[in-house]
């Protein structure tokens, strides 16, 4: 099976065409302060031009729920993504797919998760690795806390993001066998303005490790 992608932090057209082009399964949008926040309308005028098979993810950080439903379904996304301490109780509320950000070891990402997971079955997970965990190429060995993320990532089948680059993805996919990966900072010019040699790389380096079979050399 093929890893899925999500480039994350699309601000413009450009940008979110050409990660679509390249093969991105998901664009992200984040609705939050951020040097890589973009406007709703924007956001809007991006998502009803991308194919209908890219998912379309906001990215939402202590919203009310009745801003963030307004704002989901107003702009098109077809999936929200929380990344700050939303209550588990917000998991009923969301009338489209939802994905929830973890952070911190694994331990009590692993509890948080517990508790999402009952309150809504079908919540997809992504790991926000430590920024200390990505900081090599693929030729580095892996960092020593990511044995304990990879037991996590099976049980979730959780995304990976958190410092992933064009030259380090493919350790991480190596390592931790995910799913999806999700890229933001790593394949920018500027915060919120993507490099299309990165975003190139990053895109080729997922495809090649899956064509030889997930091994990344």
């Amino acid at each position: 099976m093929s890893t899925r992608i999500k480039i994350c932090g699309c601000t413009s057209w450009e940008d979110a065409r050409l990660a679509a082009d390249l093969g991105a399964d998901a664009i992200g949008f984040i609705l939050a302060p951020s040097p890589r926040s973009v406007d709703p309308q924007t956001a809007h005028d991006i998502c009803r031009r991308l194919p209908p098979h890219i998912d379309r993810v906001g990215v939402f950080v202590d919203a009310s729920p009745g801003e963030l439903i307004s704002l989901a379904q107003s702009i098109g996304l077809s999936r929200v993504q929380l990344h700050g301490a939303e209550p588990v109780t917000l998991a009923r509320q969301i009338p489209m797919p939802v994905s929830r950000s973890l952070v911190g070891p694994p331990a009590p990402a692993r509890s948080l998760a517990n508790l999402w997971r009952e309150a809504r079955p079908d919540v997809h997970f992504l790991l926000d690795l430590p920024k200390d965990e990505t900081h090599g190429s693929e030729d580095e060995a892996p960092g020593p806390l990511w044995s304990g993320w990879k037991a996590l990532v099976d049980e979730l089948d959780a995304t990976v993001a958190g410092g992933l680059r064009p030259d380090n993805v493919a350790r991480a996919l190596e390592v931790l066998r995910p799913s999806a990966v999700d890229v933001a900072r790593g394949v920018e010019r500027s915060p919120g303005v993507k490099d299309p040699e990165r975003m190139r790389g990053f895109v080729e380096a997922v495809h090649r490790f899956d064509q030889q079979g997930g091994k990344s050399r």
